[in-house]
């Protein structure tokens, strides 16, 4: 008996070693749900972030070292893409490490990607990738 509790108290310890992280939680909106044909409106994406971590903004030098947050949208027939990602309000920040300017987000960070309607029911496909950080051990 105290072989199999021992035994499980070992596996117990390595699944909740094992939990995966989410410190950034994402949610996505149109800018109104009352669009035409030929209407310029804007998805929205909004990330909740934990307190203590920071996500890595789109508008820096993805050459710096700390990966850009990207969208990468599958082309279809009901909207076109209209200009580039744009984050809305980051900070700023030096990196002393990789010796350069970067912006990120504490607490929420926003993104709007402005799109052309051009079928009336819209539908999206894509990902993206972000990167977090924390400063804490």
């Amino acid at each position: 008996m105290k072989k199999a509790l021992l035994i499980l108290f070992f596996l117990a310890s390595i699944i909740s070693q094992a939990q995966i992280l989410q410190p950034a939680v994402w949610q996505y909106e149109l800018s109104t749900g009352d669009y035409k044909i030929d209407d310029e409106i804007e998805l929205i994406f909004k990330a909740n972030i934990d307190k203590g971590w920071h996500l890595y903004s789109s508008d820096f030098d993805p050459e710096l070292g700390p990966m850009v947050t990207t969208f990468t949208f599958t082309p279809n027939s009901s909207y076109e893409l209209v200009g580039e990602l744009r984050a809305i309000n980051p900070k700023k920040g030096y990196d002393e490490i990789f010796e350069g300017d970067y912006t990120y987000f504490e607490g929420k960070g926003e993104f709007r990607q402005t799109i052309k309607v051009l079928e009336e029911a819209l539908h999206f496909n894509g990902n993206y990738e972000y990167q977090v950080c924390t400063d804490t051990d």
